[in-house]
Order: structure tokens, then sequence, then C-alpha cells
């Protein structure tokens, strides 16, 4: 999608609406793609960035303390390039969408997301938009990517999933 977008990926701003567990994998994937920490912002339902949560890992809990940041979504998502809608936050809309960076891209992944991929494009034409509703024409699951790693890695009689790998097959989708 940043390609596409036609923008470099280790100097986009990305949101993460969603604490849940998949962020602390997301986050060390986007960290080994080139995304720089200080440029990840995490929130959640709240639209707090969640300093004090006590469900926080630690790894998550230590992007949060050096970025020291205690911001709302409107804040979060003013110029930013990605957003990636995790958790049911309903917080985000049209208004806050605006905020963003021209050509942005927009992942709602969240079974219930605050809003829908049809709104959302109408909303910003001049975004890139990826939806977990099975309605949306670029429906993303993460079926489109477990079984060509795991036949990958079947295929070349791989022991373990490794990092290098995963980037692989990030770069490949």
């Amino acid at each position: 999608a940043a390609e596409i977008a036609g923008k470099e990926i280790g100097s986009m701003r990305i949101v993460i609406d969603g604490v849940d567990t998949s962020t602390l994998s997301t986050v060390n994937l986007l960290l080994k793609l080139g995304v720089r920490e200080e440029d990840i912002v995490i929130i959640d339902n709240k639209g707090l960035f969640p300093i004090s949560r006590s469900y926080l890992s630690d790894e998550i809990y230590d992007i949060i303390s050096r970025n020291s940041l205690e911001i709302s979504i409107n804040e979060a998502l003013n110029g930013a390039d990605l957003l990636l809608e995790s958790t049911e936050g309903h917080h985000i809309n049209k208004e806050v969408l605006d905020k963003m960076a021209a050509s942005p891209i927009i992942f709602l992944l969240s079974a219930t997301t605050s809003i829908d991929y049809y709104s959302t494009i109408k909303g910003r034409p001049d975004a890139i938009v990826a939806s977990r509703e099975n309605t949306a024409p670029n429906q993303i699951e993460n079926i489109l990517a477990s079984p060509y790693l795991f036949r990958g890695a079947l295929d070349s009689y791989a022991t373990v999933i490794n990092e290098s790998m995963l980037l692989s097959a990030v770069r490949s989708i």
C-alpha cells in the first residue's frame, strides 16, 4: 500500500487504533520494515495514548513511554499516513479521517469498525482502503497470508517461521 500511495515506509506516520494481542507483532514488523518508533502512535478505545493501562505488554509500554504522548484521536491522526484500526474503538469518523495526510492508507481490521468501507472511500477518495468487511471489494483477512506462509515453510523444509520469512511474505503481498 505504501508503494502504491507513493510513500516511503521509513518516513510514514502510523496510528494503530487498538491494543490487542496482535499489536506487539504489528509494531515489531513495522519497525523491521523501517518505520521509526517515534512515528508509531498507539491509541485505544478511550481515544487516548494508553500510557497507564495495566494490560499493556512491557514492549508496548516501552514504546509508549519513550514517545511520552497522551493525545486524542484527532491529534494522533493529524497528518498520519496510515491508520490500522484493529479493535472496536467506535471513535473514527469522516472528520477525523480528513485530518490524515494526502493519499492515506486506512486498514479497517476490526470485526466491527466505527466507520465502514464505503463511507471511508466516499469521504476520502484519495485513500487506499482495505476492510475486514465481507461486502468490501478488497476484503483483507489473515487468511490471505497464513496458508501461503505455511506452504512456503513446508516446501522449503523449514522447521520454524522466522522474521526473514515474515518480512518476505509482507513484501510479496
